[in-house]
């Protein structure tokens, strides 16, 4: 009966700490990617009142008398297993759908987390804002914009570049489509303006004249607002040689090369314009394409020339505007000058015993010797989850599987003080007997 009250004790502790558990997971249930625990229970020693014997000639074997001592704490298992996700519309909220954790650095050591709540702050760093911890990552060096190779040793905090702008990129060709009049008088003049950008990233206005000096023949010169034009010479397909600069179409309306032998070459003329004004780098060679001109016959009173420039390239210097992370962790700047840059990418660890983490604070977790060591990289790689941004993460638990365990476990409890208090009635019974 001794060992009946000892069964009942230690039955009672490891019910309370089964329910210790439980309401550690139901406070979590609305914890950014918590991950629920279970406990598993084993039977502690047994006493052998007999061992067992092997059969013989003419008797069979008999089996061993054992009185159980009770019952323990196997194992507090943590479920690894994703939760859901919950999308919330900021794109520094991180999700890994599938294996890993993000990396956060903590002063001298790393720690881990599923909990993707991120944010920068005032230095452009991306951190976890409750505690301050640095994301980790990779960041394109700044001369030729390439990452480094995605391992620890290159693994640095995630900085955006807020202070730093996009330079303007001069502008090196602008194309021109549409038409020219085959039935425009001799004489007849269209022109057609187009936006060049300087070093500086400054608009300039080049506006081409376009003179109808014969049939199929059209002269063509230019001219720069806020800079001269030292030179307009033909490329290409357009090279007449002896410095002519025409548009010559043949019968049937499409520019003609320069001679026979040309084949698939650019219809180009080259400007210099030279002498800005505002300081920007001069001289600057701008080519003009006129390889989707046409010359189609119209009625010169009601439809005229619509030659005109159609795009032209380069761009002015831009401001870093907002962020957008594909499923990669790479995070890609957009500017204000249109133009999109790629200026970090989110570490993604993962371990061979996940289950074995440690749990530390803040959501996060540490190595531990049955873990593993980390297995840095880049998401979607090598059996890392991908990232999916304006996401975080749900709890795993399930409420109605924790409130029905909670109710096995408090009959359980309830089962083993029964236990206590029949083996006392027992005990209170021999102790009658001597009256």
């Amino acid at each position: 009966m001794m060992r009946a009250l000892a069964a009942g004790v230690q039955g009672m502790r490891v019910h309370q700490v089964r329910m210790d558990v439980i309401g550690n997971n139901i406070a979590n249930v609305n914890t950014t990617a918590f991950k629920a625990s279970r406990v598993s229970f084993a039977e502690q020693y047994n006493q052998t009142m007999q061992g067992a014997t092997s059969p013989g000639v003419t008797r069979g074997g008999v089996n061993p008398k054992q009185v159980g001592l009770g019952v323990g704490v196997a194992a507090i298992e943590t479920i690894q297993e994703p939760g859901n996700l919950q999308a919330t519309g900021k794109a520094t909220d991180l999700a890994l759908s599938g294996n890993g954790f993000f990396v956060l650095r903590d002063g001298g050591r790393y720690v881990y987390t599923r909990a993707g709540n991120f944010d920068f702050d005032s230095d452009g760093f991306l951190v976890n804002p409750a505690t301050g911890q640095r994301v980790q990552g990779w960041m394109p060096d700044k001369t030729t914009s390439t990452f480094p190779t995605q391992d620890i040793a290159n693994m640095t905090d995630i900085q955006l570049p807020v202070a730093d702008a996009v330079l303007a990129k001069q502008t090196g060709l602008v194309h021109f489509d549409q038409s020219l009049n085959a039935a425009a008088p001799i004489g007849t003049v269209h022109t057609a303006a187009a936006t060049v950008l300087d070093s500086l990233g400054n608009e300039h206005v080049v506006t081409l004249t376009l003179t109808k000096a014969a049939a199929n023949t059209w002269d063509v010169a230019a001219s720069c607002t806020g800079a001269t034009v030292t030179s307009l010479t033909a490329t290409g397909s357009l090279d007449y040689g002896a410095g002519i600069t025409e548009l010559r179409f043949d019968g049937s309306g499409q520019l003609v090369d320069s001679t026979p032998l040309v084949t698939n070459d650019s219809f180009q003329m080259n400007v210099v314009l030279d002498a800005f004004a505002n300081g920007a780098t001069d001289p600057q060679t701008v080519a003009l394409d006129f390889g989707s001109v046409i010359q189609p016959a119209f009625k010169a009173d009601t439809d005229p020339s619509t030659l005109r420039a159609l795009d032209y390239d380069g761009y002015p210097s831009g401001a870093l505007d907002r962020i957008f992370i594909d499923t990669k962790g790479v995070v890609t700047g957009y500017y204000t000058n249109g133009q999109y840059r790629e200026v970090a990418q989110v570490a993604v660890a993962n371990f061979f015993n996940p289950a074995g983490l440690l749990k530390d604070a803040n959501n996060n977790w540490i190595e531990s010797p049955n873990s593993g060591w980390a297995l840095i990289g880049a998401a979607g790689e090598s059996g890392r989850g991908v990232i999916a941004s304006s996401n975080l993460e749900m709890s795993n638990v399930d409420i109605s599987q924790e409130f029905t365990n909670m109710i096995i476990t408090q009959r359980g409890f309830q089962a083993n003080s029964r236990i206590i208090t029949t083996a006392d009635e027992m005990l209170q019974e021999v102790v009658n007997l001597k009256r």
